[in-house]
């Protein structure tokens, strides 16, 4: 027996999960897989009231050089750098999964920096 689950379940999941609390709202945050389901949840899930993401891929323009840019644009090219030289996390879960696994189950300081 074979399961597809998409973006979408989750975030329903997820939503049934928080509003089964009885709260009056939640906030959805999510990076990686969890930016995608976030975002779901912020556009489909009423009880979703707002949402903050720390992944939003998006491919640069093949005309990118061709376009003008307005200052507050010119400084998102820190998110290309950041691509470049900040995400060796994603590079390391990527190419040595079992060591993010080694330090997340050899201690519960490991988890928590993390």
């Amino acid at each position: 027996m074979t399961h597809d689950f998409s973006v979408a379940d989750a975030a329903r999941a997820l939503d049934k999960l928080m509003t089964s609390l009885g709260l009056g709202g939640y906030v959805a945050q999510g990076g990686d897989i969890g930016a995608w389901v976030a975002r779901y949840q912020g556009a489909e899930c009423e009880a979703c009231r707002g949402v903050q993401i720390n992944f939003s891929p998006g491919p640069v323009p093949a005309n990118a050089h061709e376009l003008g840019m307005s200052e507050v644009e010119k400084a998102l090219s820190r998110g290309l750098w950041f691509k470049d030289v900040g995400a060796g996390y994603a590079i390391m879960q990527g190419t040595r999964t079992a060591t993010i696994g080694s330090v997340l189950s050899a201690s519960p300081l490991g988890l928590l920096s993390w």
